[in-house]
């Protein structure tokens, strides 16, 4: 917040990495035990606006942290109405080798304009 990154007028709000990473690691909570079981191959990520992946990228910190895999146990879908934030999501998430589908787009009507996909999402067999 302190570079101004986000965009009051247009609703655009960055989480803190602290709150990020909390998010993330509840989340992995719930989802571990299903991963250990073998009762699921993976998890799926989905994050409605994503910004910059600031959440997806507290996701695979904390599961690196965690001794897991997050390029074979983790798809992540994430779309956001801002062309220029979707794209940085998609190199900051093609550059750390996450499979993902980022959108542009606005989640809560539904309209999609452009979808890029992460080399690691071919990669990864998906």
């Amino acid at each position: 917040m302190a570079l101004e990154l986000g965009n009051d007028h247009a609703g655009q709000y960055l989480t803190p990495f602290p709150a990020s990473h909390m998010m993330a690691k509840l989340q992995l909570a719930d989802g571990l035990p299903m991963l250990e079981s073998g009762e699921r191959e993976y998890i799926t990520v989905s994050d409605p606006a994503c910004g910059a992946g600031g959440m997806i990228i507290t996701m695979h910190q904390a599961m690196l942290e965690m001794g897991l895999n997050p390029q074979r146990l983790m798809l992540v879908f994430c779309v956001d109405i801002d062309p220029v934030a979707a794209m940085m999501t998609y190199i900051q998430l093609s550059l750390l080798g996450v499979p993902a589908v980022v959108t542009v787009g606005n989640s809560l009507t539904n309209v999609m304009s452009q979808q890029m996909v992460t080399p690691m999402y071919h990669l990864g067999f998906w």
